[in-house]
């Protein structure tokens, strides 16, 4: 059969050189001649045969290989075509251990008050303390056949220090060293649990040595149980050092690391944070070397919180404000996924997303990895609101409104489809990018002289959609179209119906239940949704009638703070202070600057220390705000006489004062005398210093941040410099240079 192939393949091959032997032949003849559909056949023949040798090669290949192979009979056939059309198996979850208070009510009405219904189904405290004490009477008087077993005495122990009653705790453990039965590691190990949850250190510390004495070896449980007590009572610093002891022999578990490295992250004294990359590389190198993907998500997300390197907290050139760390995040889930193909979680997903979305030039990588969570979607891992939050920061800081409109139409989507749609953070993020969004184009309206309303024939009049006159409800939601605006006016009729359609959704009902009708129920207005569109406007209003829109807004009765019934912030008399500082009318400016001014001393007098610490930005920002609106209009008295109220009421941190606080600080807490191995990357001796001093506190009761100071810088006393400069103000000018000197100190 091959031969005779081969053989007729040659023949083709002979007749196919005979026809195209010459090539003037070839041009030669016409397109549908006799010559050229012999040629076409011939090759079709050709091509024929050589599908059949590549055929008849396979079959002799597949002969060969199967030739010493046992023949299948019909049973075995039918069991591998069963066993391909049978669909896997449901993964199970493994069953959970019943609660101690069942098994304790099980063991009372076996062998405690049979007859005290009551007793046996206890639901306060002291009840439960009554039954165990019949339980544990009973146990002594009853036979060898009514003995508790292993879950029973274990959950009698949980019991008590789930409740803090020690003294029946080290009943149980002597009544099961009476009965002949030792306890086991379960019993110290739900007892220990108990106690963390509980946040009862002593106790728990207590029944470890009393473990230790036992001559058993602590399990996983146990070693978590120990460090969760520590970080439940804020003592970070023992809970490290209890991780480094156990690496010297076999170290704890890697959930035990995360809950150590979250507690750093979370904590509010910045300055120890860069520990948690100091004991995430400690526990790659001495217990752990490949992370898992819940530690994985933790770090990246320190990522995205910028938490530097222990060797880079004391750099001189660095950044006071954190910046998110995206290259080191790319390069961790590179590693995780494609060198240790760690599937990665939806934790993964959102913080690297998150982090990404905070670098404006790694926008693009932000996208690409949202893609990649969607190829990769199942039941169980789906974006959700957390997830297109992350993602709209970026958008909202590219200024991308098509991505913003497609996210809140997905989000809408899911939401009908019973998922969580878009909520407060959603909608300040979409119209933030309503703000940076830049129109393809920009039309600039006809005006003679000084015109202050853009007129009525000019191309650009959709801009003036809503007057401050009108109310809000006016803009249509039906100008929402699938073309993205390409004009301010278009953005500012979509941001408008937005909004319209945000109170809308509240007023129809009380339960926030999202339909077709309405889709934006979840969306409850907060101040900082309306500080987001007052920037819409800021931005693509004309300058000559944006102080007015915003001032409407604010104030006037029709006004979206009127109809969301809430009060402005100080970030709101901020925009509108900076609004007014570039209004080209100064006597309506300087109007609405002292009326901003008088609601912000009706806000800040209530200001104690902590809350000054707390909005030191916003103080300085309103106070140059305010100071540059006097310096608009020359009026340089008020402006200096402003910036001496400044002196007086923040003073500069000197750096006597600053020196002795510190001294005062570090007398308060003894330092601890401890030696705690922290290699390969041990952070500077400072961030140690600040992780021994910190107080045991409670997780609701933590550290105070590190004290901030409003502070004016030269940048912000800029224009009212140049004013005093103008006018040979040597007094004021002497005084505009100290305070640039001190607070720059």
């Amino acid at each position: 059969m091959i031969p005779l192939l081969a053989s007729g393949i040659r023949a083709g091959l002979r007749s196919r050189l005979l026809s195209t032997s010459s090539s003037a032949l070839a041009r030669a003849l016409p397109r549908n001649s006799a010559m050229r559909k012999r040629e076409s056949a011939l090759q079709a023949e050709i091509s024929d045969l050589e599908r059949q040798l590549r055929r008849a090669e396979k079959k002799e290949i597949v002969a060969q290989l199967t030739r010493d192979l046992p023949p299948l009979d019909d049973a075995t056939l039918e069991a591998i075509y069963r066993d391909l059309l049978t669909p896997p198996p449901a993964q199970t979850r493994p069953a959970l251990a019943p609660p101690p208070q069942r098994v304790v009510a099980a063991l009372a009405a076996r062998v405690g008050p049979q007859k005290d219904t009551e007793l046996i189904t206890a639901s306060d405290q002291e009840s439960r303390r009554m039954r165990r004490e019949h339980i544990l009477a009973s146990i002594s008087s009853a036979d060898t056949l009514s003995m508790p077993d292993e879950d029973e005495w274990s959950a009698l122990a949980a019991e008590s220090a789930a409740d803090g009653d020690m003294a029946h705790l080290e009943k149980v453990l002597s009544c099961m060293d009476d009965c002949g039965v030792l306890p086991t590691i379960d019993v110290y190990a739900r007892a220990m649990e108990a106690c963390a949850a509980r946040g009862s250190i002593e106790q728990c510390v207590a029944l470890a040595d009393a473990l230790a004495q036992s001559g058993l070896a602590p399990n996983d449980r146990v070693k978590h149980a120990l460090v969760k007590v520590y970080t439940n009572n804020g003592l970070i610093y023992p809970a490290m050092q209890q991780l480094a002891q156990w690496e010297e022999s076999e170290p704890a578990p890697q959930q035990s690391y995360a809950l150590v490295i979250d507690n750093i992250l979370r904590h509010p004294v910045r300055s120890i944070h860069p520990t948690a990359w100091t004991l995430f590389h400690r526990m790659r190198f001495a217990a752990h070397p490949v992370p898992d993907a819940h530690m994985y998500a933790l770090m990246i997300r320190a990522c995205a919180a910028g938490v530097c390197q222990p060797n880079e907290a004391d750099m001189p050139g660095r950044k006071r404000l954190p910046i998110a760390d995206a290259e080191r995040a790319l390069d961790m889930f590179r590693e995780m996924t494609e060198f240790h193909n760690i599937e990665p979680t939806k934790e993964v997903y959102d913080s690297l997303i998150l982090t990404l979305a905070r670098r404006r030039e790694h926008y693009g990588d932000a996208r690409r990895i949202l893609r990649m969570f969607f190829d990769n979607e199942t039941d169980y891992m789906r974006a959700d609101a957390y997830t297109f939050n992350a993602f709209l920061q970026g958008v909202a800081r590219t200024g991308d409104l098509p991505v913003a409109r497609w996210v809140l139409a997905e989000m809408l989507r899911s939401s009908l489809n019973g998922a969580r749609g878009p909520n407060e953070e959603s909608m300040t993020y979409i119209f933030w990018a309503y703000a940076v969004y830049k129109p393809p184009h920009v039309i600039k309206p006809k005006t003679s002289g000084a015109a202050k309303s853009l007129p009525e024939s000019s191309e650009s009049a959709p801009v003036q959609v809503e007057s401050p006159g009108r109310d809000l409800d006016a803009a249509a939601p039906s100008t929402f179209t699938d073309i993205v605006p390409r004009t301010s006016a278009e953005i500012l009729a979509e941001a408008r119906a937005l909004m319209a359609r945000i109170f809308a959704d509240q007023e129809d009902s009380q339960a926030p239940a999202v339909s077709l009708d309405r889709p934006l129920a979840m969306v409850k207005p907060s101040v900082r949704l309306l500080n987001a569109f007052l920037s819409v406007l800021t931005h693509h209003l004309p300058p000559a009638q944006r102080l007015a829109h915003v001032v409407h807004q604010v104030e006037d009765d029709d006004g979206v703070f009127a109809q969301a019934r809430l009060e402005p912030n100080g970030h709101t008399l901020a925009l509108v202070l900076e609004t007014a500082a570039l209004h080209s009318d100064r006597k309506f400016a300087d109007s609405v600057a002292q009326r901003m001014w008088a609601r912000w001393q009706t806000i800040s007098k209530d200001f104690d220390e902590a809350s000054i610490s707390k909005e030191a930005s916003l103080i300085s920002r309103v106070w140059s705000l305010m100071i540059r609106n006097y310096a608009k209009s020359f009026n340089t008295e008020a402006g200096i006489a402003m910036l001496g109220e400044f002196l007086e009421r923040y003073p500069p941190p000197t750096r006597k004062n600053k020196t002795r606080a510190a001294a005062a600080r570090t007398a308060d807490v003894a330092p601890v005398d401890t030696a705690l191995d922290l290699a390969p990357t041990p952070p500077p001796s400072k961030i140690l210093d600040a992780l021994r001093r910190l107080p045991r506190m409670s997780p609701t009761n933590y550290a105070t941040l590190t004290p901030q100071y409003p502070r004016l810088t030269f940048r912000d006393l800029e224009l009212l410099h140049h004013r005093c400069v103008a006018l040979r103000d040597v007094r004021a000018l002497n005084l505009i240079t100290r305070a640039d000197r001190e607070y720059r100190m």
